[in-house]
């Protein structure tokens, strides 16, 4: 007993230095608040090259995408008391606050999350072979007739005669040529990989909320707009009902406004019916009910399109140090290639330690005791294992390619997936300019055929032909500024960016 005191002593001493090394790694990690959105975007810069150099640099890095959600939960406080509470169902949400209250309500944030614990628990769980293994067996047996030779022992390693038997077993791996080291690795990279996975999902929910948030901004000016072709519909039948008393118009002209009014009428109620479906669309990407209220702001026109212009070879290397996919993908060809070095390494030797000791209480009296102790080092060396060995190298190679195989892939995708995103802005963005200039001669036009038409002049076909041609420019210019909006955010989504642009 007093030698495996001493061996457990020693391995403790030794390892002691390792935890603590751990514990302040982890203390330094879990200071690391990172403030709101901004700064998971300059973790995510710096955790290419953190996984190239070392594991706890990225370890801190990635642990701090992980308080990313814990502080959207603590801003989402007052969001969450506002959405169940009915005397705040006139609040007016920006998208900031949309988004923060869907990092905590959306189902894939919290399976994101699940997912990056049971990675963590699983590096855990690889890093206790670094310890000793403990086991205590406590057993009581009677035997009567047959062979009482004390040396017959039952599989608890005790005498059949001993009445009450109890063994304390230690098993140590003592070396084992890095096999334990690379199975760590490959844990450690997988659980970097889930953590950035685990961002690549915030920003996807982030992504949904936005495109639905701005469905919705356009699916409401939409409405606003056909409003007001309703009012311009209904001035023109009222001109042409006054026109038709006075002689001066037909009763084709009243036919023809009339029929233009219940147009406009059919626009309006479309209008409602799309906005009433972004609306609850908008919620599911949140998270909500499909029927909980929420008011917006209404979509403005004025926005200063050319500073989120950038040049796009800037946003294609941008994307490489910060897509939150590409870079678990990185890690999963370090995890690959962990894999390697612990299947390579299974053929060598390995050193175990272990010892026991053994307390019985023999035959009928407490007084009788037996202590016994065993210490012994095994050589354990894999001569032949049915070529199991090197198929294993085989498939742990041909896994490694496949992953470097699935970056490469990747990234070629980031690349034509920001190509394709900055050129639709840079279109985006001409097109507000030139609809906001048809939209203000479409008015112009429109104004001077119903004033002629209203002196006795005009005919009531120009005037509709005009005035449908301002509600086409008024339609043009909202979708021009939805798809900038759109475009802008799935650019940001591209680049692996977190920032939320403001509607």
């Amino acid at each position: 007993m007093v030698v495996i005191t001493r061996i457990i002593k020693a391995i403790f001493d030794v390892y002691s230095k390792r935890l603590g090394f751990w514990l302040s790694a982890s203390k330094r990690g879990e200071g690391v608040y990172i403030e709101y959105m901004t700064e998971a975007t300059r973790a995510c810069n710096n955790a290419k090259n953190s996984i190239a150099k070392s594991i706890p640099d990225v370890s801190r890095l990635v642990r701090g995408i992980r308080f990313l959600v814990f502080l959207f939960l603590i801003y989402s406080i007052p969001v969450l008391a506002a959405t169940s509470s009915n005397s705040n169902s006139n609040k007016i949400w920006t998208l900031p606050e949309l988004t923060s209250l869907a990092l905590t309500q959306n189902p894939a944030t919290r399976l994101a999350w699940a997912q990056v614990q049971a990675a963590v628990a699983n590096v855990g769980i690889v890093e206790s072979t670094y310890w000793p293994q403990i086991n205590f067996t406590a057993a009581s047996s009677y035997q009567t007739g047959g062979n009482n030779n004390n040396s017959n022992n039952n599989s608890s390693g005790c005498s059949n005669n001993d009445p009450l038997c109890g063994t304390l077993t230690l098993d140590f791996i003592v070396w084992d040529f890095g096999v334990r080291n690379a199975q760590v690795k490959n844990a450690d990279y997988l659980r970097i990989a889930s953590q950035l996975s685990q961002n690549e999902t915030i920003q996807t929910v982030l992504l949904q909320v936005e495109q639905a948030y701005y469905q919705l901004l356009g699916a409401v000016a939409l409405v606003k707009a056909d409003q007001i072709s309703l009012k311009e519909a209904q001035i023109n039948l009222n001109a042409a009902n006054a026109l038709h008393k006075q002689g001066l118009a037909t009763v084709g002209d009243v036919y023809q406004a009339e029929s233009t009014l219940s147009q406009a009428e059919l626009a309006l109620q479309q209008a409602q019916g799309n906005a009433s479906i972004a609306h609850g669309q908008l919620a599911v990407s949140i998270g909500l009910p499909v029927q909980t209220p929420l008011k917006i702001r209404e979509l403005s026109t004025q926005i200063d399109t050319n500073t989120m212009m950038k040049r796009i070879e800037g946003l294609l290397q941008q994307a490489k140090t910060q897509r939150p996919d590409l870079l678990a993908a990185e890690a999963q060809v370090q995890a690959a290639e962990a894999q390697v070095q612990v299947t390579k390494r299974q053929q060598w030797p390995t050193i175990a330690l272990s010892a026991n000791t053994q307390n019985s209480t023999l035959g009928n009296t407490a007084s009788q005791q037996n202590r016994q102790s065993n210490v012994m080092l095994t050589l354990s060396v894999p001569i032949f294992t049915g070529f199991q060995q090197t198929n294993a190298i085989k498939q742990a190679i041909a896994q490694e390619q496949e992953a470097e195989a699935t970056h490469d892939q990747l990234r070629n995708q980031v690349d034509i997936e920001v190509w394709q995103a900055y050129y639709s802005l840079e279109t985006a963005q001409k097109t507000i300019n030139t609809s906001k200039y048809y939209l203000k001669s479409s008015i112009q036009a429109a104004n001077q055929t119903l004033g002629q038409y209203k002196a006795g002049v005009g005919n009531i076909l120009s005037v509709l032909t005009t005035q449908t041609t301002e509600a086409s420019a008024r339609v043009q210019l909202i979708q021009s500024v939805l798809d900038w909006y759109l475009d802008l955010a799935q650019l940001m989504q591209a680049i692996g960016a977190l920032e939320v642009p403001k509607a």
